[in-house]
């Protein structure tokens, strides 16, 4: 039987989940049916997840009709408008709110679901399959700002002793559906007027945090948290989460953070999709040239003839020059990758 994963996601994050889900196919071997519960994807982008689906990696594609969806969007909205110089994450895209509503969207028949944000990279998720929670609402790992002094004063005014990530969420959906009804989550709005800080996140740690099973850190290892010291502990974590300056560019936190094979194939995909937008293109390339330069000379150009006509090409400081440059790291992603 396929372990159930649901994923959340707008056109702005489609690359992310694209490059989570293709790390996710490659590093689990069990079945797995991922749900992707979207506003509104384009045409292109749902294109570019449905590709990723085969016969152990089922994808359902879902566009969200909860009810009272809009309703709880409206109002949330206003509530943010009131106090926007105190919430955290405001560029956030209201499809993170879209997980609140997963119990009611999902089928009737799947009673757990692992919930994954698109900035995770997932290399095992043996803690949570044969993991017992019937008699909580959930399973996550604790958040790091739980340890730190300048949020006391925030948590306790939630009621709640342990701060949970809702970035890696492991949900008993048979009791959520009880507890996540439009009525509930009206009611939280007005009890964190004022209160709240970190948009949805405040909301599932005022419901379910006293009835939820904490995990290891091992399971939702925040990248931007963890100090130099025990850095090391990201090599052995099963789930990394990069929040934060981490994820700001897709392209440059995939260059620099994950391993070699999945940043070339992210690499890949930006390419192929900024050279679509014209003239835009050596305006958003050229920030990452630098960055373009190193680790594209290093993996790809592993010929003379290559180098030759990469070193040249340099030369050229031109708008045009540095057009044919890009066209050329094109089509060396292409024939290699």
């Amino acid at each position: 039987m396929n372990f159930n994963i649901a994923i959340v996601l707008d056109d702005a994050y489609a690359h992310h989940a694209w490059a989570m889900l293709s790390r996710l196919k490659k590093n689990v071997s069990q079945p797995l049916t991922v749900h992707c519960v979207h506003t509104q994807l384009s045409d292109k982008n749902l294109a570019i997840i449905s590709q990723l689906a085969n016969t152990d990696f089922a994808i359902s594609l879902q566009q969200i009709t909860a009810a009272g969806f809009d309703r709880f969007i409206a109002n949330v909205s206003q509530q943010e408008r009131i106090y926007a110089h105190e919430i955290v994450n405001m560029r956030l895209s209201q499809a993170t709110y879209i997980k609140l509503f997963l119990p009611a969207i999902l089928p009737l028949d799947i009673t757990r679901v692992l919930y994954l944000d698109c900035d995770v990279e997932v290399r095992s998720i043996d803690a949570f399959v044969d993991l017992d929670i019937s008699n909580v609402y959930a399973a996550a790992c604790k958040d790091t700002i739980s340890r730190k002094p300048e949020f006391a004063d925030h948590i306790s005014a939630l009621g709640i002793k342990n701060y949970l990530n809702s970035g890696v969420l492991y949900m008993n959906l048979d009791r959520l559906r009880d507890l996540l009804v439009e009525r509930t989550l009206q009611e939280c709005i007005i009890s964190l007027d004022g209160v709240r800080k970190f948009r949805d996140q405040d909301f599932w740690n005022t419901l379910i945090a006293d009835q939820c099973h904490f995990l290891p850190m091992t399971n939702n290892l925040i990248h931007s948290h963890v100090s130099p010291a025990p850095r090391a502990r990201l090599k052995t974590a099963a789930i990394v989460h990069y929040t934060g300056r981490a994820k700001r560019y897709p392209l440059h936190w995939y260059l620099t953070l994950l391993t070699s094979a999945y940043r070339m194939a992210m690499l890949k995909q930006c390419l192929i999709n900024v050279a679509h937008q014209g003239g835009q293109t050596h305006k958003i390339l050229k920030r990452y040239s630098k960055l373009l330069r190193h680790i594209l000379y290093t993996h790809l150009f592993t010929d003379e003839a290559g180098r030759s006509r990469y070193e040249n090409l340099r030369q050229n400081r031109s708008l045009r020059g540095r057009l044919r440059l890009y066209r050329f790291i094109c089509w060396q992603l292409l024939k290699k990758h």
